[in-house]
């Protein structure tokens, strides 16, 4: 069930986000990375839970769409990586966010504010729960 939600919550964000040309796999790397100055891919692959490859896979549309940026060598070479947002990318990370925000609202207002605070932290904890299995 929780795959199923998943599923259809990203189709509803995916939908929201396709004007801002982006989508709901794309938004939460680039908000994360847009934290960060430069941050190894290492580190990234371990804040979003993504394997390494996962996440190769993900950024390398957004390396060619030059909204992030790496240094440190190619991806996939065993070199230490970093990757940083360039300007194109933060400007598209904050046109993202605001369609981001609609529809959130409209999730949180829908679902309503109680039961949406006590989903986000049972998901959190079963985030990390799943983690701590896999070790």
């Amino acid at each position: 069930m929780l795959r199923k939600a998943s599923r259809s919550v990203s189709r509803l964000y995916d939908a929201a986000l396709a004007d801002a040309g982006v989508s709901a796999a794309q938004l939460p790397v680039l908000r994360t990375i847009s934290r960060h100055e430069w941050l190894p891919l290492s580190q990234l692959a371990k804040i979003l839970f993504m394997e390494r490859t996962s996440l190769y896979r993900t950024l390398t549309p957004m390396i060619q769409s030059g909204w992030v940026a790496i240094k440190g060598g190619r991806i996939g070479e065993g070199h230490a990586k970093q990757v940083s947002l360039t300007r194109k990318g933060r400007a598209l990370t904050l046109a993202a966010n605001a369609h981001w925000e609609g529809v959130q609202t409209r999730m949180v207002e829908s679902f309503g504010t109680e039961r949406w605070e006590s989903l986000h932290k049972d998901i959190a904890e079963l985030a990390a729960l799943g983690v701590g299995l896999m070790t």
